[in-house]
């Protein structure tokens, strides 16, 4: 399993990571785990960026 994943993250990174330097910056680097990681962290910093605060509390009283 170890060395299936290996393979597969050096096809996905040798594949990717050129494209990735002629179509926007070099110096950029993908792979199987960082590509994955990286969306995710784009998708939650827009989350967070889209989100609009509201006021929201409660009062809770037991009067004697």
């Amino acid at each position: 399993a170890q060395q299936a994943r290996r393979v597969i993250d050096r096809l996905v990174g040798y594949t990717i990571s050129p494209l990735l330097w002629k179509k926007i910056r070099k110096g950029l680097s993908a792979g199987r785990v960082q590509s994955v990681a990286l969306r995710m962290i784009c998708d939650r910093e827009a989350e967070i960026s889209a989100f609009v605060p509201e006021e929201y509390w409660t009062l809770n009283a037991q009067l004697l």
